[in-house]
């Protein structure tokens, strides 16, 4: 392959291992047979090789070449700038390989360039021929890396990618061409992310864009430096007049981090971030020169934090060269050292000032009754972060809260296995980390699921606190009592041992249909633990265009229709038990559901419509149908489908499952013994005759009370 990343590697923990080792033991190509001997085998002991027979001989053979490469060490086999940061644990994976992979350049006797630079910019043109095409398939890696400068990603490449994806997709080896180990420097860099085709997209469109300007530059990288190459041109931000010493603020890395790359708000670092006792957050900014505007400056270099600050440390401006000293200052924890992906300062948000009142509610009614209509208007407004669900008999704890699952390595094809969360945990996470935001889960049609069984243990989250004991209590409206889940809580917590609850800014809202209770029963115990809240069924808060619109061509309005129909089921009782759940709900249909397309009206000549049609039909099966009949035929037929969304709906209902066991309370059962033939009669009728499937005590009290 022609862009080397040296022995298919890509820098991790392991490899920060062996060089640690490596260096421990000041081991060189000089070193004696034995002392390497000592240091293969402790690299076995340490995991970096599987056994004796994997290490021996690749100390000189591979790991030298390797870090050389990298620029951890220099020809000399001695820790270089940035080899030595690596070691001593002072900069994440992420950083290293967003140093490293910006500044490689590849060259041979004829060229020279960045690969990152061609990479960027054939995404970039990509984008500008649509969204849709805006990503990096193994098949376009091959073509850039046969590219000998920026020039040749031009429009004639990617016209040639664009129209490759149309045909069959091109198979290539990805560990051939490298395609592999740089699509994981990319995105372990932060540059680039996976699709779920395995394909790249660019992570951030602004964090690309300013890689691009830099590549602009006359760029000098200097091997195993930190400030060199794109990272002499880093964005610094601007600074008011400085006042008073800042140097004492020098062990203030996470506050500044909070301020320049989170943009968290003043009052929030001071209160949990910002460690001094006889100063203010505000003093620091003063001092620094730092005002508002600078507030999330370096927000699209996140998890970068640490590299901003060694390559600012050098700065010509001394004020600079502070801020990025105190950048520099923090101790990375565990978890920032194994965390490949973007990062996040660890605050306890346990502590933060929340909103209250979240609840459990549970709206049920009869189907079309305005439940989900009740939620949008009264429970949720353009501040509430909302995420809806679905519950449904296969649904599982498993889908609801999260699961463990096997990831293949895409290098190294090796099978871990990690919690996935479901979207009961992923919105439990977002409203913990977000205090004083508003967050609203809803469960529709919550009864379909065996809901006790998809909860599990989260059951035990529903209780909520009614009253604040104490200041140092947790507000109103969180879980009462916590639970134990590893899995959640490292999710979301980033501590397995913190017991899970529901925060207070966090409502679930479910919906459930009476005449469903038959599908999965809520136990009392689960019931009790919601706001149960009736849905009535009636026209009150209907619009008019609804309420008021006609059935069709019958002059019967869908609210006169709909209350005539639930007086009759409601007087149906001693036929059928809980006969008010049999109710058609107000918002059964939509207005869609009752317009009357014209074309259904038969032609001069015929007598009606379905004497129109069937003569039609018969002259297709001859064959001896004109242009004009077909024309006719299609225009039937398109209007029969949208008239059928009626009787498909609301009067194959009340057959099959209101009046399922004596439809003669309804129907006109003497002429109709069938369902087909009702939904047959009711289609090809004409105005008042289509409800003439009814017995005529029921059609004479819709078209009576009608003219009221």
């Amino acid at each position: 392959m022609k862009w080397s990343m040296d022995t298919h590697k890509y820098m991790s923990e392991i490899t920060r291992t062996a060089l640690s080792i490596i260096v421990e033991h000041n081991i060189t190509v000089e070193s004696e047979p034995e002392e390497i001997d000592v240091v293969e085998r402790e690299l076995v002991n340490a995991g970096v090789y599987k056994d004796y027979n994997s290490a021996k001989g690749r100390v000189r053979r591979a790991l030298f070449t390797y870090f050389k490469a990298y620029g951890c060490l220099d020809d000399n086999e001695h820790l270089t700038e940035l080899g030595r940061l690596f070691v001593e644990r002072k900069i994440t994976i992420k950083e290293f390989c967003f140093h490293y992979i910006l500044n490689y350049q590849y060259e041979d006797e004829e060229v020279q360039y960045y690969p990152v630079r061609l990479i960027l910019t054939c995404l970039k043109k990509l984008s500008e021929r649509g969204a849709n095409q805006a990503y990096l398939s193994a098949y376009d890696f091959s073509r850039i890396v046969e590219c000998q400068s920026l020039d040749e990603v031009n429009d004639a490449l990617i016209d040639e990618l664009v129209n490759a994806r149309v045909a069959d997709p091109i198979a290539v080896n990805e560990r051939t061409i490298g395609f592999d180990i740089w699509a994981k420097m990319l995105v372990q860099a932060g540059i680039l992310k996976r699709t779920t085709e395995r394909t790249l997209m660019i992570k951030d469109q602004v964090l690309a864009d300013w890689i691009l300007h830099t590549y602009e530059n006359q760029l000098q990288v200097i091997r195993g430096t930190i400030c060199t190459g794109v990272f002499k041109y880093l964005p610094t931000p601007p600074l008011n007049a400085p006042t008073g010493d800042a140097t004492r603020f020098v062990l203030e890395g996470r506050a500044l981090q909070a301020y320049l790359f989170d943009a968290v708000d003043n009052t929030l670092i001071y209160k949990y971030i910002f460690n001094g006792s006889d100063t203010t957050f505000d003093d620091m900014l003063s001092s620094l020169g730092l005002t508002e505007i600078n507030k999330g400056f370096y927000k699209h270099f996140l998890g970068l934090e640490r590299l901003m600050g060694y390559c600012l440390s050098v700065h010509d401006n001394p004020r600079i060269k502070i801020i990025g000293n105190i950048l520099a200052s923090v101790e990375l924890t565990e978890a920032e050292l194994t965390e490949v992906m973007s990062q996040e300062i660890r605050i306890d948000y346990d502590l933060f000032d929340r909103k209250d009142g979240g609840k459990n509610v549970l709206l049920y009614g009869v189907p079309g009754s305005g439940k989900s209509w009740t939620i949008e208007h009264e429970y949720c407004n353009e501040d509430n972060i909302v995420n809806r669900l679905v519950f449904h008999p296969d649904y599982t704890n498993a889908d609801f809260v999260g699961q463990i699952l096997p990831v293949v390595d895409s290098v190294d094809k090796q099978v871990t296995y990690e919690f996935t969360p479901g979207p009961f945990t992923t919105i439990l996470c977002n409203a913990y980390r977000n205090p004083m935001s508003k967050y609203i889960l809803i469960i529709e049609e919550i009864n379909r699921g065996n809901a006790p069984a998809i909860f599990g243990e989260v059951f035990q989250l529903l209780d909520r606190k009614i009253e604040k004991l104490n200041d140092n209590d947790f507000p109103v409206g969180t879980s009462e009592y916590g639970i134990t889940h590893k899995y959640m809580a490292e999710f979301v917590y980033g501590n397995s041992a913190h017991r899970i609850r529901i925060p207070s800014n966090l409502s679930i809202i479910g919906t459930m249909n009476t005449s469903d209770q038959n599908v999965f029963t809520l136990d009392t115990a689960f019931q009790r633990r919601w706001q149960m809240r009736l849905i009535e069924n009636n026209f009150d808060n209907v619009h008019p265009s609804l309420a008021d619109a006609k059935i069709l061509d019958t002059d019967v309005t869908w609210k006169r229709f709909c209350e005539t129909i639930n007086t009759i089921i409601v007087g149906n009782k001693a036929k059928m038990a809980s006969a008010e759940d049999k109710r058609l709900g107000v918002y059964f249909v939509h207005e869609n559901d009752l317009a009357f397309d014209q074309r259904a009206l038969p032609s001069e000549g015929n007598a009606n419509l379905l004497t129109e049609y069937n003569s039609l039909l018969g002259a297709e099966r001859l064959d001896t149908i004109t242009e004009e009949q077909k024309t006719r035929l299609k225009e039937i037929r398109e209007a029969v489908m949208d008239n059928r969304l009626f009787p498909e709906k609301v009067i194959k209902y009340l057959w099959d499952d209101a009046f399922k066991f004596n439809p003669e309370a309804l129907f006109d059962t003497e002429n109709m013994d069938n369902l087909e033939k009702v939904i047959r009669t009711f289609i090809y009728s004409i105005g008042h005759d289509r409800f003439k499937i009814f017995k005529q005590s029921v059609y004479d009290t819709l078209y009576a009370a009608q003219q009221q």
